[in-house]
């Protein structure tokens, strides 16, 4: 014969209650990691946001820049080009990330690959300013 609940042992009722249910004993630890975890992915998702409106910007600059700067008769082969570029730059870094990762790990290897963008970045702006001060409002100038 069993023994009737107490009212510290759950029911299969208390599953289907709408003010609480019954997790274990480590309820409060596991309520703070879902937390946790749904802060993480929030922010993933903020993120995420702000790289596409910043690679909008980016895209939209290139084009004018590029325009801007190229003669009539070498508009196709510079758009070519860089169509190239666009398509074949992020298949290269996914090989060379996916080689840097089976060799170094995950981190090392998206670490390496933000630090090596960030110095590219800091190479080209030195080696033409004229992209750093660009204005977009005098695009001859």
């Amino acid at each position: 014969m069993t023994s009737p609940p107490t009212p510290e042992t759950p029911t299969a009722l208390d599953a289907f209650r709408a003010d609480r249910v019954y997790l274990g004993a480590d309820h409060r630890r596991n309520e703070r990691r879902t937390w946790i975890v749904t802060a993480i992915c929030a922010a993933t998702l903020v993120a995420l946001v702000a790289g596409g409106a910043v690679n909008f910007v980016l895209s939209t600059f290139r084009n004018a820049i590029s325009q801007a700067y190229t003669d009539d008769a070498l508009r196709g082969r510079i758009q070519g080009s860089l169509t190239v570029v666009l398509m074949g730059g992020p298949q290269l870094a996914n090989t060379l990330h996916g080689l840097g990762g089976a060799v170094l790990g995950a981190r090392v290897a998206i670490g390496i690959g933000g630090a090596l963008t960030v110095l590219a970045v800091a190479l080209l702006a030195r080696a033409v300013p004229e992209l750093w001060r660009y204005d977009a409002g005098r695009p001859g100038a």
